[in-house]
């Protein structure tokens, strides 16, 4: 089996199998830090926890305290609140049209996109 070297801030080394995740390389460290991990810095980039790891490289696990931490989990929540509001109002927050062959999609401001009671029915859904 192949493996990869992640170094972590405290430049300490450890060696996992090729295509190890985020949350695997956490709970490798502690049971804890798996479940307060919202994300990884992998080279630099925020990475979700699920998404498999195939190089060496640097790794910091973020947590909510991490800016990193932060950007992952309000980054998730817009997209699981835009999910929410498309599903109860189709085509209000993008609408997807055909040009120069290949698709694309049109974003629209909440305000102007969605009735005013749209975000109450939303969060009570």
């Amino acid at each position: 089996m192949e493996s990869i070297k992640l170094k972590f801030p405290d430049n300490s080394v450890r060696e996992f199998a090729k295509g190890v995740t985020g949350k695997e390389v956490a709970k490798s460290i502690s049971n804890s830090l798996a479940r307060d991990a919202l994300a990884i810095e992998f080279n630099g980039e925020v990475w979700d926890l699920s998404r498999k790891i195939d190089t060496d490289g640097t790794i910091k696990i973020l947590k909510w305290e991490d800016p990193g931490g932060k950007y992952a989990y309000w980054h998730s929540s817009a997209h699981l609140m835009a999910e929410s509001i498309e599903s109860l109002f189709p085509m209000m927050l993008s609408k997807r049209y055909f040009s120069r062959n290949s698709w694309r999609r049109k974003r629209f401001s909440l305000n102007s996109a969605l009735p005013s009671s749209a975000l109450s029915i939303t969060f009570f859904r």
